[in-house]
């Protein structure tokens, strides 16, 4: 059996990873994936001024991201370490499975 190309991969682990509560995001164009919390909103609650949430890129693309449950605490370590003096926000760590 042909491999598959890696935007029908991406798509088939956008799946399991919004399965999971994380969004996935796959540039076809600089090859890049990026994570972030489902539901988390684009800018921090109960902060001032503007302070966007981010993301997590991943730099191997489709295939790095493969190893679906490493991404996943990744992204749940990555954004608990930014928001840990931020109640509002850390709310959103919880949603990840």
């Amino acid at each position: 059996m042909a491999k598959l190309p890696l935007y029908k991969q991406a798509e088939m682990l956008r799946q399991e990873y919004e399965k999971r509560g994380i969004k996935y995001v796959y540039n076809q164009r600089n090859r890049n994936v990026y994570l972030s919390i489902l539901n988390a909103p684009y800018v921090a609650e109960e902060e001032e001024g503007c302070q966007l949430t981010g993301h997590l890129i991943v730099y191997g693309g489709v295939i790095a991201s493969s190893d679906i449950e490493k991404w996943i605490n990744e992204v749940k370590r990555s954004y608990i370490k930014c928001w840990e003096h931020n109640p509002a926000m850390l709310k959103y760590a919880n949603t990840i499975q």
